[in-house]
């Protein structure tokens, strides 16, 4: 064909357009019958959207089917049997390539298909796909081309379709990429806020202990102030001093109006009048000697041999001023001659504990009760029995003792701290274990092994254990 489109030639030809069975008679029956052979071609090319075209390039006879017709939008009765009518159908930027394509089909005698978009007369475009085969001499000379023409419309708008949720997954990919984002910093936030609040929490428990071993320190010095027989001079004035500033302390530390400021003050204060104590009561030296022991043991961790007995004696007449004022009583059943290496605190800082609550919780309502201690040895161990005719501890209450800060008496002294130090004191400190039996009217028994010898304090160690309002 050299350079000159195929299309090109027959656009200056005059083009027959025949439409299947129009204008001729139906001579016999197989006239007929290719009648209704053509009428179902074309139903079926009508109802596939599929119409076939026909192009004798000897004669330039082209013919069309019903369905090309309507395709193209095109009244056959008015189709000018040109090139230029059948290029005005096609959208204009796709001309060029639909020559192209039928030309380089010709030249190489190959197929083709293309899928180009068809112009309406009122403006709308449609989209179809052609394919066309040639038949060719054996000079390879073309002598006629046929094709389809398939309306795609629906299947482009089903792909722009595709195309457009496609682009709608991945915009909603990437905002929910930003959203996880966006939400992961939001938890590392909230976890880091956690972990500070965590922080702040050991800290202000760690501040509410040493509060509270300061407060019971104060108390064992107006105890050694209440038991003072002789008090000389201005040893009863000192002695009186720190006790109404003692008594002023536990009021601000109950209303929660204790400052950095009052503790300093008081502790300026209960030092100088202990000092002044100390050196105008010479005829009580024995007795604030063994108070003295008592104090240091609660507040340091001092290791050294003791005997128990005489020891936890100390530690009861150190709490003489809290039980004389109730009608309480406390017995101690302990061997004389039992001898510990140990740390003489540990045990102060339990006995004072447990008794505390007691004191505070299991004899709210009971006008006499008593308190048993009683100590005995087993093989490697030593048992401490501590009882109380008490109230007892609810079924629901009791699972809940030896956790920090849980207390039936919130505002009312409480701390929730007393047994879970009690509880660390022996299990950590002094390598033991605890057990708690009550039930409602029945008092309790706590009950704490420690082996023998005591081990050596190592790595780990419990929260300082100040003698606190407990359950």
């Amino acid at each position: 064909m050299n350079d000159k489109s195929m299309f090109s030639l027959l656009a200056h030809r005059n083009l027959g357009v025949v439409a299947p069975g129009g204008g001729h008679r139906e001579a016999d029956p197989d006239a007929r019958a290719l009648r209704l052979s053509v009428a179902r071609l074309n139903e079926a090319q009508r109802i596939a959207r599929i119409g076939s075209w026909e192009l004798d390039l000897v004669d330039g006879r082209l013919t069309w089917s019903d369905e090309i017709f309507n395709l193209f939008e095109i009244d056959k009765r008015q189709f000018g049997a040109t090139y230029e009518a059948f290029l005005n159908a096609i959208h204009p930027e796709d001309r060029d390539a639909v020559n192209a394509a039928y030309t380089r089909s010709l030249e190489t005698q190959t197929p083709y298909e293309i899928s180009h978009r068809l112009l309406m007369a009122d403006g709308r475009i449609k989209h179809v796909h052609e394919h066309c085969e040639s038949d060719f001499d054996a000079s390879g000379k073309p002598l006629r081309s046929v094709g389809t023409v398939q309306d795609i419309s629906d299947l482009k708008r089903a792909e722009f379709a595709l195309e457009q949720s496609e682009a709608k997954l991945l915009l909603l990919n990437s905002e929910l990429e930003d959203r996880v984002k966006a939400r992961t910093a939001e938890l590392q936030a909230a976890n880091a806020e956690l972990t500070d609040s965590l922080e702040r929490l050991r800290q202000a428990r760690t501040q509410l202990v040493q509060s509270e071993k300061m407060a019971a320190l104060g108390g064992l010095v107006a105890g050694v102030a209440h038991e003072i027989n002789t008090p000389l001079g201005i040893g009863v004035t000192a002695a009186s001093h720190l006790e109404l500033k003692v008594r002023h302390l536990g009021e601000r530390f109950r209303t929660g109006a204790l400052s950095r400021a009052d503790m300093e003050g008081f502790l300026g204060t209960a030092a100088e009048s202990s000092e002044m104590v100390l050196s105008n009561l010479k005829r009580a030296a024995e007795l604030i000697r063994s108070f003295k022991q008592v104090a240091v043991d609660q507040t340091g961790e001092h290791r050294r041999r003791f005997k128990l007995k005489d020891y936890l004696g100390e530690v009861l007449l150190s709490l003489s001023p809290q039980i004389n004022r109730t009608r309480h009583s406390v017995s101690l059943e302990c061997p004389p001659e039992l001898e510990l290496d140990g740390y003489p605190g540990s045990f102060s800082q339990i006995v004072t504990n447990l008794l505390l609550n007691s004191l505070l919780h299991g004899f709210d309502g009971v006008d006499a009760g008593h308190v048993t201690i009683r100590v005995g040895e087993l093989s490697q161990e030593l048992l401490l029995t501590y009882a109380d005719d008490g109230r007892g501890i609810a079924a629901e209450h009791l699972p809940h003792v030896f956790e920090p800060f849980y207390t039936t008496k919130r505002g009312q002294g409480g701390s929730g701290l007393g047994l879970h130090i009690v509880y660390n004191i022996v299990t950590q400190k002094l390598g033991g274990s605890i057990t708690c039996e009550s039930s409602p009217g029945n008092g309790v028994v706590f009950e704490i092994r420690v082996p023998r010898p005591v081990p050596m304090r190592g790595a780990q160690n419990a929260v300082d254990g100040a003698p606190t309002h407990a359950f």
